[in-house]
């Protein structure tokens, strides 16, 4: 006689199948969170401001149960349009599944936004406004606390609205070349001061080239606020 195998009722079945899938999805669901942790830390934004749409992962159900997750992003990513991400699933000291995916993310943040319309070589006034990072496709022009009093000068015709990335803006040099500036030469307790003019344009710390009024000769050392260039 042919042995039959038992089959189980349709509303166990249904248990039985619900289990299973309750299963993948907490797998899935480590895995979401464990890009939307990893993505919040590399930009220094909320854990909130990130979220994960679509992995487009296969065979997941290798991993129902999985202890541990790891989710590597390339140093190189810069998150515009879809993530790149290679995650692996372990069951202990056994890997249960590896996958390299392309990922849906919706990354939320504050981006620099040209508050007037400027031409080339006019000053460019910044607001930030709350937007979707990963739509922004040209990288944006970086904005350090450091730089909070600087001013923006336009490289290309800009309108009101426009994300500044990098080929739009620029810190607006603190000195222009031929500017006159002062250079201090002090050893031990003497101090001398010659007078001189910039060979290029430069920014406050910037260690600059002046050329002496008095004798001609090419001076270098470190720019000042006040427009004082400390030799080196």
């Amino acid at each position: 006689m042919l042995a039959l195998k038992p089959r189980c009722s349709f509303a166990l079945c249904c248990i039985l199948s619900s289990v299973a899938l309750a299963e993948t999805q907490d797998f899935v669901s480590q895995v979401h969170q464990k890009v939307e942790s990893e993505i919040a830390g590399r930009l220094g934004i909320p854990l909130e401001d990130v979220t994960v749409h679509y992995l487009g992962m296969g065979n997941v159900h290798r991993c129902d149960g999985a202890s541990y997750v790891k989710v590597d992003i390339p140093i190189q990513e810069d998150f515009r349009g879809k993530t790149l991400l290679y995650i692996e699933g372990w069951k202990d000291d056994v890997q249960c599944g590896r996958w390299t995916v392309q990922g849906d993310i919706e990354i939320w943040g504050q981006i620099p936004t040209a508050k007037n319309a400027a031409q080339a070589g006019e000053v460019v006034e910044v607001q930030w406004i709350r937007g979707r990072l990963d739509k922004v496709r040209e990288p944006l022009f970086e904005l350090t606390p450091s730089m909070i009093n600087t001013t923006l000068q336009a490289i290309v015709p800009v309108e009101s609205g426009t994300p500044l990335n990098r080929n739009h803006v620029r810190r607006k040099h603190d000195f222009k070349q031929g500017a006159v500036v002062v250079v201090l030469v002090q050893k031990g307790a003497l101090q001398v001061k010659v007078q001189g003019s910039l060979l290029r344009n430069a920014y406050i710390g910037d260690i600059v080239k002046v050329r002496a009024q008095s004798s001609n000769t090419i001076l270098e050392g470190e720019l000042t606020e006040s427009g004082m260039v400390l030799l080196k």
